[in-house]
């Protein structure tokens, strides 16, 4: 990491992002009177900002790092495993938003009390809890590697300190905190991509040019949707566990009764849709374009993972793991965000 030198300016920006991360919490700091506040935002969550927090739910490190390496070793089926989420949100705002929202709760887990028993309850709840702990605990970590493959901070103190943030705004600001922090996000991704996308592909003498030379000098399997290792059998296996998954998520239920009408939760379904429809290509287009640009992180003795891996895995992912249990507020709000 030592040929890595970040100039004042750059640790000004990123000091300045992760503060403006913990002043929105503390803003809303104050709005939190009553637990559903912290739950459901009041049932006054904005139909447009609950759709731009569903998509940024839905959006991890894993599509910089995991999508970013499929697309570039096998082509545009990186776009087909990441779309698997497009049909579980059509399935989920035509059915079960209204429902959600008519519901009237502020968790999930009140309502399997409410249909069930205290019992049910408190065995999913418990349950869920170990698979909670080890998918936020990789996703904290997959964020950390990026974060120190890009900019050279020390992989352990990134996870430390971005854990810290990330708890502080979910705890102090409630779902607020949460969705309003997804938008600045949202925003500083969207311009993020609209100079990655345009800047990659001017190294192949232009969006037309690089496209043309992706389709005309592919190699085989790279403009398929069903890529080796990546079969017709496993991918429709990923979208039936995405769409048993995601429909029942806290993350993604509490985007849809969060806002003031079972309208404008359909609404808000039908923006996270869209936006998981159109958000995918910028990423791995550009991915799919570093497979002719820097053929050689393809050749041993380079590692065929396009950011590394680290060291000392087991105790970052057990520090990850730590600040997911210290900082409740990922499961108290079941964000499960990368």
């Amino acid at each position: 990491m030592g040929r890595y030198s970040l100039h004042a300016a750059d640790q000004v920006v990123i000091a300045g992002y992760f503060l403006l991360l913990a002043a929105v919490g503390f803003y809303f700091w104050r709005r939190m009177r009553h637990v559903r506040d912290l739950f459901t935002g009041g049932n006054n969550i904005p139909w447009w900002l609950a759709g731009v927090s569903f998509y940024l739910t839905a959006f991890s490190a894993f599509t910089f790092v995991a999508y970013s390496e499929i697309a570039y070793r096998y082509g545009i089926v990186a776009l087909t495993l990441t779309w698997s989420s497009v049909v579980s949100m059509i399935i989920g705002t035509i059915f079960l938003a209204g429902r959600w929202r008519r519901a009237r709760i502020i968790s999930p887990v009140e309502f399997l009390e409410a249909r069930y028993s205290p019992q049910i309850r408190q065995a999913l709840a418990w349950a869920g809890l170990p698979l909670k702990l080890i998918d936020d605990g990789l996703k904290i970590y997959a964020t950390e590697i990026f974060i120190s493959a890009g900019l050279g901070y020390d992989l352990r103190l990134s996870v430390i300190g971005s854990g810290v943030v990330m708890s502080l705004y979910t705890f102090m600001g409630g779902l607020w905190a949460v969705v309003v922090t997804d938008y600045v996000q949202f925003v500083i991704l969207t311009i993020g991509v609209a100079v990655l996308f345009p800047l990659v592909f001017s190294h192949m003498g232009g969006i037309g040019a690089g496209l043309e030379t992706i389709w005309r000098d592919h190699p085989a399997g790279f403009l398929s949707p069903f890529a080796h290792p990546y079969s017709i059998l496993y991918i429709f296996a990923l979208y039936l566990l995405v769409i048993l998954s995601y429909n029942g998520n806290w993350a993604f239920a509490q985007k849809f009764y969060s806002v003031r009408n079972e309208r404008e939760a359909r609404k808000a379904g039908i923006l996270a849709t869209v936006l998981k429809i159109l958000g995918p290509p910028p990423f791995v287009l550009p991915a799919m374009a570093a497979h002719y640009l820097m053929p050689e992180l393809a050749q041993p003795p380079n590692s065929p993972h396009l950011l590394p891996v680290g060291s000392g895995r087991t105790i970052d992912v057990a520090v990850g793991l730590f600040l997911c249990i210290s900082g409740g507020g990922f499961y108290v709000l079941g964000r499960g965000r990368g």
